[in-house]
Protein backbone atom coordinates (compact mmCIF):
# COMPACT_ATOMS: atom_id res chain seq x y z
CA UNK A 1 0.00 0.00 0.00
CA UNK A 2 1.21 3.34 -0.98
CA UNK A 3 -1.20 4.90 2.14
CA UNK A 4 0.82 6.31 5.03
CA UNK A 5 0.38 4.23 8.60
CA UNK A 6 1.97 3.83 11.52
CA UNK A 7 3.29 0.77 12.16
CA UNK A 8 4.66 -0.20 15.66
CA UNK A 9 7.33 -2.87 15.82
CA UNK A 10 9.16 -4.49 18.83
CA UNK A 11 11.46 -7.02 19.28
CA UNK A 12 10.91 -9.03 22.50
CA UNK A 13 13.75 -11.52 23.93
CA UNK A 14 13.31 -14.75 25.65
CA UNK A 15 15.70 -16.70 27.42
CA UNK A 16 15.25 -20.51 28.19
CA UNK A 17 15.14 -19.91 31.65
CA UNK A 18 12.16 -17.30 31.30
CA UNK A 19 8.51 -18.39 32.66
CA UNK A 20 5.57 -16.09 31.67
CA UNK A 21 3.76 -14.94 34.65
CA UNK A 22 0.64 -16.85 35.50
CA UNK A 23 -2.86 -15.48 34.58
CA UNK A 24 -5.74 -17.20 33.00
CA UNK A 25 -6.95 -17.25 29.52
CA UNK A 26 -10.12 -15.21 30.29
CA UNK A 27 -7.87 -12.31 32.39
CA UNK A 28 -5.93 -12.51 29.29
CA UNK A 29 -8.37 -11.89 26.67
CA UNK A 30 -9.53 -9.01 29.11
CA UNK A 31 -6.87 -7.23 29.36
CA UNK A 32 -6.32 -7.37 25.43
CA UNK A 33 -9.58 -5.23 25.17
CA UNK A 34 -8.54 -3.04 27.72
CA UNK A 35 -5.30 -2.26 25.64
CA UNK A 36 -3.79 1.17 26.24
CA UNK A 37 0.38 2.11 25.86
CA UNK A 38 0.68 2.26 29.44
CA UNK A 39 0.63 -1.61 29.13
CA UNK A 40 4.06 -1.15 28.21
CA UNK A 41 5.09 -0.47 32.02
CA UNK A 42 2.29 -2.20 33.65
CA UNK A 43 2.21 -5.86 32.38
CA UNK A 44 4.79 -8.00 34.01
CA UNK A 45 5.36 -9.93 31.14
CA UNK A 46 6.15 -7.24 28.76
CA UNK A 47 8.43 -5.53 31.42
CA UNK A 48 10.13 -9.04 31.86
CA UNK A 49 10.70 -9.20 28.58
CA UNK A 50 11.62 -5.45 27.68
CA UNK A 51 13.99 -6.00 30.56
CA UNK A 52 17.18 -5.70 28.35
CA UNK A 53 16.40 -2.16 26.93
CA UNK A 54 17.61 0.68 28.01
CA UNK A 55 16.73 4.18 28.00
CA UNK A 56 20.05 4.87 26.09
CA UNK A 57 19.01 2.29 23.38
CA UNK A 58 15.24 3.87 23.61
CA UNK A 59 16.91 7.61 23.03
CA UNK A 60 19.46 6.63 20.34
CA UNK A 61 16.75 4.30 18.41
CA UNK A 62 14.72 7.55 18.47
CA UNK A 63 16.71 9.88 17.39
CA UNK A 64 17.50 7.31 14.18
CA UNK A 65 14.22 6.83 13.47
CA UNK A 66 13.83 10.82 13.59
CA UNK A 67 16.38 11.31 10.77
CA UNK A 68 15.23 8.09 9.07
CA UNK A 69 11.85 9.82 8.48
CA UNK A 70 12.80 13.52 8.01
CA UNK A 71 15.25 11.94 5.02
CA UNK A 72 18.61 12.61 6.62
CA UNK A 73 19.62 8.98 6.14
CA UNK A 74 23.14 9.39 6.88
CA UNK A 75 22.35 10.59 10.42
CA UNK A 76 19.67 8.27 10.63
CA UNK A 77 22.25 5.05 10.17
CA UNK A 78 24.75 6.10 12.20
CA UNK A 79 22.43 6.38 15.13
CA UNK A 80 20.91 3.18 14.38
CA UNK A 81 23.83 0.84 14.14
CA UNK A 82 24.63 2.66 17.42
CA UNK A 83 21.54 1.51 18.98
CA UNK A 84 21.95 -2.14 17.61
CA UNK A 85 25.24 -1.65 19.31
CA UNK A 86 24.02 -0.67 22.48
CA UNK A 87 21.02 -3.80 21.99
CA UNK A 88 23.88 -6.48 21.21
CA UNK A 89 25.50 -5.35 24.28
CA UNK A 90 23.00 -4.93 26.47
CA UNK A 91 22.19 -9.02 25.55
CA UNK A 92 25.53 -9.89 26.10
CA UNK A 93 25.40 -8.52 29.45
CA UNK A 94 21.48 -9.80 30.38
CA UNK A 95 23.50 -13.55 29.45
CA UNK A 96 21.50 -13.80 25.86
CA UNK A 97 24.22 -16.27 24.73
CA UNK A 98 27.18 -16.34 26.60
CA UNK A 99 29.61 -17.67 23.69
CA UNK A 100 29.57 -14.61 22.25
CA UNK A 101 30.70 -12.43 24.95
CA UNK A 102 34.28 -12.96 24.68
CA UNK A 103 35.85 -9.61 23.56
CA UNK A 104 37.53 -10.55 20.43
CA UNK A 105 33.81 -11.18 18.84
CA UNK A 106 32.59 -7.45 19.83
CA UNK A 107 35.11 -5.77 17.60
CA UNK A 108 34.55 -8.39 14.64
CA UNK A 109 33.36 -7.04 11.21
CA UNK A 110 29.86 -8.94 10.75
CA UNK A 111 30.71 -9.36 7.17
CA UNK A 112 33.78 -11.19 8.12
CA UNK A 113 32.40 -14.53 8.75
CA UNK A 114 28.74 -15.69 7.96
CA UNK A 115 27.95 -17.95 10.96
CA UNK A 116 29.14 -15.10 13.31
CA UNK A 117 27.32 -12.46 11.58
CA UNK A 118 23.79 -14.42 12.09
CA UNK A 119 24.52 -14.77 15.54
CA UNK A 120 25.54 -10.92 15.81
CA UNK A 121 22.42 -10.07 13.56
CA UNK A 122 20.52 -12.14 16.21
CA UNK A 123 21.73 -10.56 19.06
CA UNK A 124 20.88 -7.10 17.63
CA UNK A 125 17.59 -4.89 17.39
CA UNK A 126 15.86 -6.27 13.98
CA UNK A 127 13.96 -2.79 13.48
CA UNK A 128 17.12 -1.15 13.70
CA UNK A 129 18.61 -4.13 11.61
CA UNK A 130 15.79 -3.45 9.23
CA UNK A 131 15.59 0.02 8.70
CA UNK A 132 19.40 0.43 8.01
CA UNK A 133 19.53 -2.36 5.53
CA UNK A 134 16.63 -0.88 4.07
CA UNK A 135 18.92 2.85 3.52
CA UNK A 136 21.84 0.89 2.21
CA UNK A 137 19.89 -0.52 -0.28
CA UNK A 138 19.21 2.56 -1.97
CA UNK A 139 22.75 4.34 -1.44
CA UNK A 140 22.28 5.59 2.14
CA UNK A 141 20.79 8.91 1.03
CA UNK A 142 16.41 9.63 1.45
CA UNK A 143 15.34 9.81 -2.62
CA UNK A 144 14.77 13.27 -3.54
CA UNK A 145 10.90 13.18 -3.56
CA UNK A 146 11.27 11.44 0.26
CA UNK A 147 7.83 12.00 2.37
CA UNK A 148 9.14 10.11 5.66
CA UNK A 149 7.46 7.17 4.34
CA UNK A 150 7.54 4.04 2.51
CA UNK A 151 5.06 1.93 0.31
CA UNK A 152 5.37 -1.49 1.77
CA UNK A 153 4.57 -3.85 -0.93
CA UNK A 154 4.50 -7.17 0.85
CA UNK A 155 3.73 -8.47 4.24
Amino acid sequence: SSVPLKIFTYDAKVRHDFFLYSRTESQADLDSERYSTSIWHTDQDLCAMRSHVSDEFIATFTRGREEYLAGNWPQAIELLLQADNLMFEAQLEEGYNTSLAESSFRNINIADDREVSQERLALGDGPCQNLIVYMKSRGGVAPKNWDGYRALTSK
